[in-house]
């Protein structure tokens, strides 16, 4: 499941919670999700992976493509890892320089000031 919702704490930005243990095919909707809220008006979109330790090939491609779309867009792209094998993970492919990434979803948000 994947789900857009417009933070209380920040109008500007937009979380996309990927739920962990999806089926991997699920990654292809992350791209329309973070579509939905770039044309909101969104600017900080935040991925949340919940406790994901290995999110797999195809997401870490959709996170790779949605840094590139949301940061052509003038925003940033946070994800949310709170699993340190997914931080881990996220530095050894260099996506930490493409994107933000924060042990919880308020650190995220903070990040979008």
């Amino acid at each position: 499941m994947i789900l857009v919702r417009q933070p209380a704490a920040d109008r500007q930005a937009a979380a996309v919670a990927v739920v962990p243990h999806v089926p991997r095919g699920s990654a292809a909707g992350l791209a329309g999700r973070i579509e939905v809220a770039l044309a909101l008006g969104r600017r900080h979109v935040v991925v949340d992976l919940g406790d994901l330790a290995d999110p797999g090939v195809p997401l870490l491609a959709q996170l790779r493509r949605a840094a590139v779309r949301v940061r052509a867009q003038g925003g940033q792209l946070s994800v949310v890892c709170r699993h340190p094998a997914a931080r881990r993970l996220l530095r050894l492919t260099l996506l930490s320089e493409s994107l933000a990434v924060a042990r919880t979803r308020e650190e995220a948000l903070r990040g979008c000031a």
